[in-house]
């Protein structure tokens, strides 16, 4: 009779064990399946695709919201000044300004995303990786100034938690 109540036990161990493993693997699947279809929207946005080849590039031209514009890294670090830097802007870095503040501000969704535990950060910086390492300097495509300059836009126009973000990717990789 012991034998039996201790096997009854055993096995009802056994059983919600895999009924946690399972379902913790089923959750983990779904986390993943999110982030791909949240990344896969971004991918396919216009504002990621343009900033992308920006990024990428340290002189390109784009065709971005009915306008043809030659990008370099000089256009770019004149863009990303901030309001208490720069009082007036031309009417290219008020499109790139645009541009930028579409596309942190979806990076920005994902990073709240992370923090909210809906996707997995170590997946999600997985994907960025490329880009990070950019906006980080540690790729070293793009000048130091620039990448700079693109922190200080960051913290100023309140993309605080999207810089802690890119930082934290950089120093996890040193």
């Amino acid at each position: 009779m012991k034998i039996e109540l201790v096997l009854t036990i055993i096995g009802g161990f056994a059983a919600t064990f895999k009924w946690i493993y399972e379902y913790s693997s089923k959750l983990k699947w779904e986390k993943n399946k999110f982030l791909l279809d949240k990344i896969e929207d971004f991918q396919n946005l216009e504002s990621t695709k343009t900033m992308n080849k920006i990024l990428d590039w340290n002189s390109i031209s784009i065709f971005y919201k009915n306008n043809s514009l030659k990008v370099d890294d000089m256009l770019l670090y004149e863009s990303f000044k901030t309001h208490d830097e720069k009082h007036k802007f031309t009417s290219s870095e008020v499109l790139l300004r645009g541009l930028f503040d579409e596309y942190f501000d979806n990076l920005n969704k994902f990073v709240i995303l992370c923090r909210c535990d809906l996707i997995s950060e170590k997946n999600f910086i997985l994907f960025m990786e490329y880009w990070f390492n950019i906006l980080s300097g540690e790729s070293m495509s793009k000048n130091r100034e620039l990448v700079e300059q693109i922190h200080k836009y960051l913290e100023f126009y309140n993309y605080g938690s999207l810089l802690y973000f890119i930082k934290k990717h950089n120093k996890e990789n040193e």
